[in-house]
């Protein structure tokens, strides 16, 4: 059991380390940000229409 803990554990350290999951990390942010902006964009758009 032990050894499978440690193993999971450095993993885990590796995936942390690894460029691949912070580059993935930064994309989910920017995607979370964007879709922020997104919907305020649509609500604008709703609430103040372009012919308005």
């Amino acid at each position: 059991m032990q050894v499978g803990q440690a193993t999971e554990s450095e993993e885990g350290q590796k995936l942390l380390k690894s460029p691949e999951t912070r580059t993935a990390l930064l994309a989910m942010t920017i995607t979370g940000w964007g879709s922020v902006i997104t919907g305020v964009v649509v609500l604008l758009v709703i609430l103040f229409p372009a012919g308005a």
